[in-house]
């Protein structure tokens, strides 16, 4: 009964966290990329991928990126930083998410009581 009212709300807390780093990346994400790679210089070269990915992508790489487990967390501030169409990026990271979560929510409702059944 509640499935669909907690996949919405994980979408919504998701979309509004991913607008978060948006906008943080939109307002000072160069600055903000310029001092982390100053102080972690190996993450470099993975932050400038994802800033070329996301280029060459534009906003089905944001859908792609929500569906891969550590992209997904990171992504937004790189799409703020290229000042991507913030409409357009709220739809495909609403998308990514919806699935994402989709996924494992209702993996967890199919499985939650034969995993209660091996643990107790």
């Amino acid at each position: 009964m509640n499935f669909p009212f907690v996949l919405i709300l994980s979408v919504i807390a998701g979309v509004i966290g991913s607008w978060v780093l948006y906008f943080l990346g939109f307002y000072g994400g160069n600055l903000l990329l310029d001092k982390y790679t100053t102080k972690f210089p190996k993450h470099k070269k993975y932050i400038e991928e994802k800033l070329e990915y996301l280029r060459g992508k534009g906003h089905i790489g944001v859908f792609i990126s929500r569906l891969i487990p550590v992209a997904r967390t990171i992504i937004a501030i790189p799409a703020g930083v290229l000042k991507m169409n913030f409409l357009k990026y709220t739809i495909y990271s609403a998308c990514g998410i919806f699935i994402w979560n989709g996924v494992f929510i209702s993996a967890g409702y199919i499985l939650g009581e034969g995993i209660f059944k091996y643990i107790t």
